[in-house]
């Protein structure tokens, strides 16, 4: 997959019907999001104004005290080692750093087809 800097990984898909391309039967090539080590996009929690706040998005208040206790004064989370730009504690992150269908599905109402599409952008 080239050298690692692609975010999403192209999958081929076959839905029924004739293998001619033409219509409904063809092939098509949708876009599949796959975390790429390196990345640390889910890793900054203070988003600004434009994004909900965790009392918006989290229904137990301890993933809401959780969530904050991970904000670093440059709204970045304190678990983020920047110099490697990789997660100190990813084995055993919060299931809310977990870029994941159901996840956002659960947390942001984001169903997995639109998952896809916004993710590998």
């Amino acid at each position: 997959m080239g050298k690692g800097k692609e975010k999403a990984q192209t999958k081929q898909r076959r839905s029924s019907g004739s293998d001619d391309g033409i219509g409904f039967g063809g092939k098509r090539n949708d876009p599949i999001w796959q975390c790429i080590q390196g990345c640390g996009a889910c890793c900054k929690l203070d988003k600004g104004p434009a994004f909900a706040a965790p009392e918006g998005i989290f229904d137990d208040r301890s993933d809401v005290q959780l969530y904050r206790s991970m904000v670093g004064p440059d709204g970045w989370c304190i678990r983020y080692e920047k110099s490697t730009r990789t997660c100190s504690i990813y084995s055993d992150h919060p299931h809310f750093c977990r870029v994941e269908p159901n996840v956002f599905r659960k947390l942001y109402g984001i169903g997995k087809k639109r998952f896809n599409k916004e993710t590998c952008r």
